[in-house]
């Protein structure tokens, strides 16, 4: 997944790892963007930041792979740095780790992991819609071409199997250690997935808007 931009043009190549030796972990939302906000207060930026370190720690002790974090702070990052970020450290994995909510029900509970599709459900297209949300603070999105977004979609494709296959297997091991309802994988237009030139998906660990799991 070696990459170079040029002036008008991404090249780019699948790379072929027999090993993962390298895993990106992106607590999504941060300063400006807060994300969901529990009834309790808790921040969403605050909690996939705390999530990621703990993952970073058990990725380290246990299987002595590098992992690498987006951001290790409250600063503003773009859904676009995040991926560049992968694309630059030639990550073999990308996972963002987010926080879901339920504008309309406290009582929505359990994880669930996705990956880059389009979306199939009314639910799905609702929960990208709210991850997407974020664009508004992305000033570099409003510049960014139609071909642009081709190409980004172009390269995540080539992973779409092993994207699938991670998501997968991500939520069949949660559903071994979680004691919360599992919802499943599940696919949409998540854009901070966009442009990542290796496996990405995007796990919703719980509900911030459920005051218990919260």
């Amino acid at each position: 997944n070696a990459y170079k931009e040029l002036e008008n043009k991404i090249v780019y190549y699948k790379k072929v790892a027999k090993i993962v030796e390298l895993i990106v972990l992106d607590p999504i939302h941060s300063s400006i963007d807060p994300g969901a906000v529990g009834k309790n207060g808790l921040y969403e930026k605050d909690v996939t930041l705390d999530i990621s370190r703990i993952l970073k720690k058990y990725i380290d002790d246990s299987l002595k792979i590098k992992v690498l974090l987006t951001r290790n702070k409250d600063q503003y990052l773009s859904l676009k740095a995040r991926t560049n970020f992968a694309n630059r450290n030639a990550a073999d994995i990308f996972i963002s780790i987010h926080c879901n909510a339920s504008p309309k029900s406290r009582q929505a509970r359990g994880f669930e992991t996705y990956f880059l599709s389009e979306a199939r459900t009314n639910e799905e297209r609702a929960v990208a819609a709210m991850e997407n949300a974020s664009l508004m603070f992305d000033e570099e999105v409003k510049t960014a071409g139609d071909l642009n977004f081709i190409l980004y979609d172009l390269a995540q494709s080539l992973f779409l199997e092993e994207s699938n296959n991670l998501a997968e297997a991500i939520q069949t091991s949660a559903e071994r250690l979680l004691n919360i309802p599992a919802r499943g994988v599940n696919q949409a237009g998540f854009y901070v997935l966009r442009g990542a030139f290796m496996p990405a998906v995007l796990v919703e660990c719980a509900f911030i808007s459920n005051p218990e799991e919260e």
